[in-house]
């Protein structure tokens, strides 16, 4: 799992587009803050087979997006660890979940969702 820290440069969008997401490429493990219009009605090929998942957050400066991203780096290294994309059945892409990706899922959900009502939550044990 990696990420890369959210650019002055990229907070602009951050801050003017309909939708921002976190967003998990399960099959490369990269981590990730963006806006998107594109997507904001319906979600790409990658999120249908769950190989990319994505988390709304409010629009964030940059400093707070990437605090949010170094909170939720281990839950997603977690997450990442308690699936699979490697089914057998090629004809029907998707992705399993093992023991382990429930918490995961909910301790970035909840630090995600602090973010529209509390964003100087991040980085405490109040989640």
């Amino acid at each position: 799992m990696f990420w890369l820290p959210l650019t002055e440069e990229a907070e602009k969008d951050l801050l003017e587009q309909a939708a921002c997401y976190v967003w998990l490429n399960l099959t490369t493990g990269e981590l990730s803050v963006a806006a998107t219009d594109e997507f904001a009605d319906s979600p790409p090929w990658l999120v249908a087979t769950c190989w990319m998942l994505r988390w709304p957050i409010a629009p964030l400066p940059a400093d707070r997006a990437n605090k949010l991203l170094d909170e939720i780096a281990p839950h997603t290294q977690r997450l990442i660890d308690a699936t699979s994309t490697e089914l057998p059945d090629r004809k029907r892409p998707g992705t399993v979940l093992y023991y382990g990706a429930g918490p995961a899922l909910d301790a970035i959900q909840r630090r995600c969702a602090a973010t529209w009502t509390d964003p100087d939550r991040l980085h405490t044990d109040q989640q």
